[in-house]
């Protein structure tokens, strides 16, 4: 095969790995249909027929399957071992990853072990007559640095969510699955004590239609009782700013922003959140963004479609009781 054929990385049990990986699928094969090559997804866990069918629909060739029931620090040490086998049998060019915990990981270790470029936390790859390309925020968000990879190896990624489109075809992926050959290495861990952990909420943004996001400003328990009844009543999804979710608020999984998810809903409600850029590059690719303060000169104004002068408790109030806010409402000019 080519050797500028692409490999997508998934481990079963990632958060959200399914809508994650399906996102970067559709791009990479956007990217192959321009190069005429291929999109590889190598993924370890259990047989999942219609995830399968999915990720054929959204770009994947081939799906090359390692069965595994092992936990999720298992599976990534398995599947570095398994990169030799991939490698050697697709020789791809380049390689993507989700860009979360586990995925972070692997491409660690596998950039590490053949000596080549990883750039992480990309949100955009675009390929032309130079070649592929990878964009991230550099400089404390302050740029978007456009970064090409010049070794001979072959090229990592690790792709944020949230910043590509799920996008379907009727494409079929052949399916090949894989004896489980690698040994398990546990020698170097011992057990000393079993917890049990509380479970981690594993919500799919990339659905939400609406989504209300909280800032500092609107972090009191009324405003943000208000905030969950509305939520609730307009089936919108509540995400967070960092300060948020450092105080206990939201889990790290509703964090949005540079270090955490990116989010592009039809409608984004930021409610007492000032518009720092590290926030604003999670949310850009809202369709329509409407923020509230009670502050008029903050920096999210500059950003949103909509904006609402006044105090945020009351005009939740107004919107719990079908009232007319009474506030300010700015049609703002970008």
């Amino acid at each position: 095969m080519n050797k500028e054929n692409i490999a997508v990385f998934c481990i079963e049990g990632a958060v959200n790995y399914k809508a994650h990986s399906l996102q970067i699928l559709s791009k990479a094969a956007q990217i192959t249909k321009e190069k005429n090559t291929n999109v590889i997804l190598c993924y370890i866990g259990n047989y999942d027929k219609f995830f399968f069918e999915k990720a054929g629909k959204c770009g994947a060739d081939v799906i090359e399957f390692y069965p595994s029931d092992d936990d999720k620090l298992v599976r990534c040490n398995i599947m570095c071992r398994w990169c030799d086998k991939l490698l050697e049998k697709y020789k791809f060019k380049f390689a993507f990853f989700m860009g979360e915990e586990y995925g972070k990981r692997v491409a660690a270790i596998l950039s590490t072990r053949y000596e080549c470029g990883l750039i992480a936390d990309c949100i955009n790859v675009t390929y032309d007559e130079e070649g592929i390309f990878f964009y991230r925020i550099a400089l404390n968000d302050a740029i978007v640095a456009k970064i090409k990879c010049t070794n001979d190896v072959f090229q990592l990624a690790s792709i944020r969510e949230g910043v590509f489109k799920e996008e379907y075809t009727d494409n079929e992926a052949v399916v090949v699955q894989n004896e489980a050959y690698i040994k398990k290495e546990t020698s170097s861990v011992k057990i000393i004590e079993k917890k049990n952990k509380k479970p981690v909420e594993n919500v799919d943004l990339s659905k939400a239609k609406i989504i209300f996001g909280i800032g500092r400003g609107a972090c009191d328990d009324e405003t943000l009782s208000l905030l969950r009844n509305v939520a609730n009543k307009y089936g919108a999804e509540l995400v967070g700013t960092r300060p948020v979710i450092e105080d206990g608020i939201l889990p790290k999984c509703r964090q949005v922003g540079q270090s955490g998810r990116s989010i592009a809903p039809d409608l984004y409600v930021a409610f007492g959140i000032s518009g720092t850029s590290q926030h604003i590059v999670g949310i850009k690719k809202a369709k329509c963004i409407i923020a509230v303060n009670n502050d008029r000169n903050v920096q999210i104004f500059k950003y949103a479609d909509y904006a609402m002068i006044g105090n945020i408790k009351e005009i939740l109030e107004d919107f719990c009781n079908k009232n007319i806010c009474n506030c300010e409402v700015l049609n703002v000019v970008r």
